[in-house]
């Protein structure tokens, strides 16, 4: 059984997983690379089967399918998540990938941005955002306190690669 309790553990494991392979994202799509690293952990860690891994785990043209009540719609536009962790109690993770620096921050603002209104449809419990950088940041104070209302306010995890 996959329960929400293991959602912080499993997060921090694809970070750093993540992390260590994303050199080869000049070969490979974001979404590939989160497919492979997810599908690997959920069968390492839950002894999963390839099927199994596809009941619980959606990633946009890459692994599993997504359901009719997954999405949500925001000024007369469908939304959906890049990605969907499911787990057994019901809990529903919406996960968003992209990748920037420091310098076009635009894109970072935009998958927050994303990834609140994902948050707000009603559809998930938490959302995880996946920033690949080209470089290590260091956050504003202003920018800190974006995070942390996202955090407490919205259920949203940015996490940095």
């Amino acid at each position: 059984m996959v329960s929400s309790t293991e959602l912080d553990s499993l997060l921090s494991i694809l970070r750093e997983k993540l992390q260590s392979r994303k050199a080869v994202l000049a070969d490979k799509s974001i979404r590939t690379l989160f497919s492979e690293t997810i599908a690997e952990v959920l069968r390492e860690r839950f002894g999963m089967s390839e099927d199994e891994v596809k009941t619980y785990i959606y990633v946009e043209g890459c692994l599993g399918k997504i359901l009719p009540n997954e999405g949500g719609k925001v000024f007369g536009s469908r939304l959906y998540p890049d990605a969907i962790i499911r787990f057994d109690d019901g809990l529903k993770v919406a996960v968003e990938l992209d990748w920037g620096n420091k310098n076009r921050g635009s894109k970072l603002k935009n998958a927050l941005a994303k990834s609140g209104m994902l948050k707000l449809t009603g559809n998930f419990h938490r959302v995880a955002v996946f920033f690949f950088l080209n470089s290590p940041i260091e956050l504003t104070s202003i920018e800190q306190r974006v995070l942390k209302f996202y955090r407490e306010d919205l259920f949203t995890w940015l996490i940095l690669v």
